[in-house]
């Protein structure tokens, strides 16, 4: 017999999931995806193995909702990035508020920038994760161009190199334990000048057309 999808049940059920993609982080993060066990999880989440499969069904779709979390937010923050009519220096602000969404969680930020432990599986895993930071990235360049902020011709290529920088210094954060949260933030303006540098590109603040 099914139960009623009642408000209270949803919820429960939101509850149950969220606890156990936060169980699922955690051992990832420390064990690393290869040596992560699915009773590993269960234990952690104190659920049933019936209700992990339910939930995710696999560590992978752990590991891609952890990413998808992530694309979620940067598009949130970057939303409100593009509703300003003064967009001072935008790709600085941009970098910005991608660290800032990284470093929220540093587990999560493990998960999805490490190929540690990983194993075949987990590179395949990483290298997908990757290519759609790209593809995010690259969305977001092309709206920073129709918006008169951005003017690129190969936007993949920038998009890669984008990625690419931000992944290294968030390395140095989450995985290196090189820096405090602050102090990555703090790096931003440093990522985007050199980006601006590797373009060739002579920095000017710009002003978005109004809206």
């Amino acid at each position: 017999m099914a139960y009623k999808q009642t408000p209270r049940v949803l919820a429960k059920l939101r509850a149950r999931d969220e606890a156990i993609l936060d169980a699922a982080k955690m051992c990832i993060a420390e064990k690393g995806f290869a040596a992560t066990r699915v009773r590993d999880i269960v234990k952690r989440a104190k659920c049933s193995t019936g209700a992990f499969y339910d939930s995710l069904g696999s560590k992978e779709a752990a590991v891609e909702a952890l990413g998808a979390q992530l694309i979620a937010e940067m598009t949130k923050e970057l939303d409100k990035l593009w509703g300003e009519e003064l967009a001072v220096s935008a790709f600085d602000l941009g970098i910005q508020l991608v660290f800032e969404v990284f470093t929220r969680d540093r587990e999560r930020t493990v998960v999805v920038m490490s190929e540690r432990g990983g194993g075949p599986e987990g590179q395949e895993l990483y290298q997908r994760l990757s290519s759609a930071m790209v593809d995010f990235t690259v969305t977001q360049i092309e709206r920073g161009v129709r918006e008169g902020v951005f003017s690129t011709e190969d936007t993949r290529l920038t998009a890669s190199c984008v990625v690419g920088a931000i992944t290294f210094f968030l390395t140095r954060w989450a995985i290196l334990g090189e820096s405090d949260r602050d102090d990555i933030i703090a790096q931003a303006p440093r990522v985007a000048r050199q980006l601006w540098q590797m373009f060739g590109v002579e920095r000017e603040d710009r002003v978005t057309p109004s809206h």
